[in-house]
């Protein structure tokens, strides 16, 4: 298992603050490159991916978008999980989509850190990822998610968003619900704009608040020099569910079996 599997501060890794693109060799960056929540068609993507990203737009026969808020978008992340797949391409479209906010969530994952979903919030606003990939690589997509059990998988269904596409599109959903500390959520700071992301905590500042909410008496140094030991992880996700779970709330969208 790769090195950044077991940084949980670092979670969600690296993300991009553009659009990019990765194929088996590549992994190519479009800064510059603009595509409006309803410019989304599959072909108008690949045709300014073409024209803008060094390796071009990944050929896709059977598209399927994931709307992401955590380590998928992370490109060397997403690179990793693509390694072994039967078609190593995607490419990743930064939103900016309303009401629909990448959050932290009321879980662990298995190398110790508290992962991303989505929650839906009125009059609030994120920047996600759409990620377009292949439908034969989703169940790969879904490894990390399926090793401890955290996420479903959602249709995100038309008319439920600002955005609009002409293949599926899906998301996953933490089974627990969003994380709540004295009924605040807490916003991902990689998926807000710059300008509001000032004051919203960091994966170790989130960590941090949540042992101290548990009032479990460990250091950050003691929580990650123990993070490698399964049976703390497991048992501290379970607290974690047990305090702060609740239901998701993404009313309209569909729980799918993949």
């Amino acid at each position: 298992m790769s090195k950044i599997l077991h940084e949980p501060f670092s979670y969600p890794f690296d993300i991009a603050r553009s659009c990019f693109s990765v194929t088996e060799s590549n992994i190519g960056y479009a800064p510059k490159l603009h595509i409006s929540n309803s410019e989304l068609m599959f072909s108008t993507i690949a045709t300014r991916l073409s024209s803008t990203v060094p390796a071009g737009a990944p050929a896709i026969k059977t598209p399927v978008g994931l709307l992401t808020c955590g380590s998928n978008a992370s490109p060397t992340r997403l690179k990793e999980k693509l390694a072994t797949v039967a078609v190593p391409l995607a490419f990743a479209i930064r939103l900016q989509l309303r009401e629909w906010i990448p959050v932290y969530a009321a879980t662990l994952s298995y190398y110790g850190a508290i992962p991303a979903t989505f929650e839906r919030i009125p009059e609030a606003s994120g920047e996600p990822f759409l990620i377009v990939t292949d439908i034969k690589n989703l169940n790969d997509l879904m490894l990390s998610e399926q090793l401890t059990g955290n996420y479903d998988a959602y249709e995100v269904t038309r008319g439920t968003t600002d955005i609009n596409t002409d293949f599926p599109v899906l998301a996953f959903i933490a089974k627990y619900g969003a994380l709540r500390l004295g009924e605040k959520l807490l916003p991902l700071k990689e998926f807000q704009p710059a300008s509001a992301s000032d004051d919203l905590p960091t994966q170790r500042e989130v960590i941090k608040l949540v042992l101290s909410s548990m009032n479990i008496p460990l250091t950050l140094k003691e929580y990650h020099e123990r993070i490698n030991n399964a049976s703390f992880v497991l048992d501290l996700r379970e607290r974690i569910i047990a305090a702060f779970g609740t239901t998701p709330n993404v009313p309209g969208w569909l729980k799918v079996s993949l």
